[in-house]
């Protein structure tokens, strides 16, 4: 397992928390007491697959990681996530002049036609300057322009 794998592996561990209200996790190697131990309701424990059925899953690479993985999935939880904020060029009521962004971007030419419908649709509304046409979106922008579309 790579290093970036094993970070989205964690990452993916923090998302399962959060969504279930959990605020730590907890490893225990030894079967009978993981099986036997009752969590709190704020912690997520960790088990895996081989305990379960006649399997090898995870592997012994990951196994004897895993009292890691729940080491920095706790401190993950434990640190305040900056707060997703939907910017002003989704905000914004006044669209951008149809013109490339501040940074002189124009749309990919297999966009062209749907960022062109985004705009006259008011979907696409930009900050007075920008588009930001080659930026990543969040899941709350990409809700917005979801929304905008469908309430048209």
């Amino acid at each position: 397992m790579s290093e970036t794998v094993y970070n989205c592996l964690i990452d993916l561990c923090v998302d399962i928390c959060k969504r279930y209200g959990k605020k730590r996790g907890v490893w225990i190697s030894d079967k009978e007491k993981a099986l036997s131990y009752q969590p709190d309701e704020d912690t997520m424990q960790l088990t895996v697959h081989r305990w379960f059925a006649n399997k090898s899953c995870p592997g012994d690479w990951l196994f004897v990681r895993l009292g890691d993985v729940a080491e920095k999935v706790t401190a993950r939880l434990a640190t305040p996530s900056t707060p997703v904020v939907i910017t002003p060029s989704l905000s914004s009521s006044t669209p951008v002049a149809d013109t490339p962004d501040q940074n002189g971007e124009t749309p990919s030419p297999w966009a062209t036609e749907a960022v062109k419908w985004a705009k006259q649709n008011g979907i696409l509304l930009g900050d007075g300057k920008s588009y930001r046409l080659h930026d990543p979106v969040t899941r709350e922008e990409m809700l917005t322009f979801l929304h905008r579309a469908l309430s048209r």
